[in-house]
């Protein structure tokens, strides 16, 4: 990742930059002198004003999101005294993650990106590392960045990639969904290893991937599960895809015998239609027992977990899909029911508007026991809770046992300090890099592994470092 895009002021700064890029590229084309340099040049890149358009569209929805994103901040508390980093942005915002996205991905083609940098989702360790931008590719304090869309570096920003991603983003052409989920056979005696968030690529998220493949390795005699929870930084287009997710995968390429990959959807992997999500990770032969569908069921009689789409309309649970796992765990009456999804049905961290909305349309799952547990993602912590109780529209009620976020396997944030009375363990651990002036604190990262055996169960949670940090035995 570039540490001008992941630090919020830069970003600003970017997006100014760009919004000027854009106005100055439309009134180009707006110029009626049709043998003009600007208009020759946009004949020549094959740009129509459609394709601009698309693009200012783009900018300036981002623009009015990171409008709320600096509005959010201003109203953040402020940060304890050892507290002196603001972790990576990546805001749940579509057209501004899309944007993040896109000004990497023309600053990396125009071979804008200088030495690496320490700073942000780095360290001192050179595993850690983020790129940072040349000078000529960042705007100077009060000056546009470009005066003209013939200024370099601008003129080298007006890419086939930047038009095909303007265009997808402004036409909403989203990738098919498939309503030909895969019920896929668990052994008795089985390994589960679940990490949420994890596809940002940086240098601790490989770490995290490098414990996943111990523990991989350490049940050698034991069918193995490995699960993502969903998002793949910043926008899920299929370059991310390949190099922050399929690169650093635990389970090797080609895939193995014996160790079986699953991938949930998240939000940030629908901002750029699902491509990404859909035909490079589902499409890639270690997820081939999903069969290219965003929700599953994998189940013995003794468990059954079923995987959930709720980011292909986000934060929304079709009633096809609540009927459809509900029709699976009356199948297995006796089987522990575990639910998987991107998004949360409780928060004690955020509001709670669109997770009580999503605990609603999941009602059915969470009454007459048939739910024992859901482990989610999205938010980038690690939290378990105490049983929830729901109260639904209709004034029924539902439980859920164990309920615990997992989102916490690959983007860096702020020391994470809560824990709310409804949490039964929170992470708060923290990982520091640098010295004294320039030492930044972050929330530490991980991941879960879940052993079972016939009707037993043994959950751990294992941070970056190796240590488990919580256990629990079903």
């Amino acid at each position: 990742m570039i540490h001008e895009l992941i630090k919020l002021k830069k970003l600003r700064e970017q997006v100014e930059a760009w919004s000027s890029l854009v106005e100055s590229a439309q009134a180009a084309l707006d110029d009626p002198n049709a043998t003009s340099e600007a208009a020759t040049f946009f004949k020549e890149k094959k740009w129509s004003r459609e394709d601009v358009g698309a693009l200012a569209k783009l900018v300036a929805k981002a623009s009015e999101e990171l409008q709320i994103e600096m509005e959010k901040a201003k109203k953040a508390p402020a940060p304890e005294e050892d507290e002196d980093s603001d972790g990576a942005f990546i805001p749940s915002q579509a057209a501004l993650s899309t944007l993040q996205m896109l000004i990497e991905m023309v600053n990396i083609d125009a071979n804008l990106l200088a030495r690496p940098q320490g700073q942000g989702l780095a360290g001192s360790d050179t595993s850690q590392q983020v790129r940072e931008l040349k000078a000529e590719a960042q705007p100077s304090p009060g000056q546009k960045l470009f005066y003209s869309v013939l200024d370099e570096p601008g003129a080298r920003y007006f890419t086939e990639g930047a038009k095909a991603v303007a265009w997808r983003w402004a036409n909403n052409a989203w990738h098919a969904f498939s309503n030909s989920p895969a019920i896929a056979p668990l052994a008795k005696k089985a390994r589960l290893v679940i990490v949420g968030d994890w596809g940002s690529g940086v240098g601790r998220a490989q770490d995290i991937a490098n414990l996943m493949r111990k523990e991989i390795d350490a049940a050698p005699g034991v069918e193995r599960h490995v699960i993502h929870l969903g998002d793949i930084y910043f926008a899920g287009w299929p370059k991310e895809c390949r190099d922050r997710f399929l690169a650093y995968w635990p389970v090797k390429p080609g895939g193995e015998p014996g160790i079986a990959s699953w991938c949930l959807n998240g939000n940030h992997d629908m901002y750029c239609g699902g491509d990404g999500y859909f035909d490079v990770v589902l499409g890639d032969v270690r997820f081939a027992q999903q069969k290219q569908c965003s929700y599953f069921a994998l189940r013995n009689d003794d468990w059954q977990f079923i995987g959930l789409d709720t980011a292909y309309d986000e934060w929304h649970l079709p009633a096809r899909q609540v009927d459809w796992a509900a029709d699976r765990f009356k199948e297995k009456p006796k089987a522990k029911g575990v639910l998987l999804s991107h998004h949360q049905p409780f928060s004690s961290f955020e509001s709670q508007d669109k997770a009580k909305a999503l605990a609603e349309q999941a009602a059915p799952l969470l009454k007459n026991g048939l739910t024992s547990a859901w482990f989610w993602g999205h938010e980038h912590r690690c939290a378990i809770y105490k049983p929830l109780s729901f109260t639904f529209a209709d004034g029924s009620t539902g439980v859920l046992p164990f309920g615990a976020c997992f989102g916490h396997g690959g983007v860096p944030t702020s020391p994470k300090r809560e824990s709310p009375p409804e949490t039964l363990h929170t992470l708060t651990a923290t990982e520091s890099n640098g010295f004294f002036l320039t030492k930044e604190n972050f929330a530490r990262m991980g991941f879960v592994v879940l052993d079972i055996d016939g009707a037993k169960g043994r959950l751990r949670c294992i941070d970056e470092r190796g240590n488990e940090h919580f256990t629990r035995d079903f």
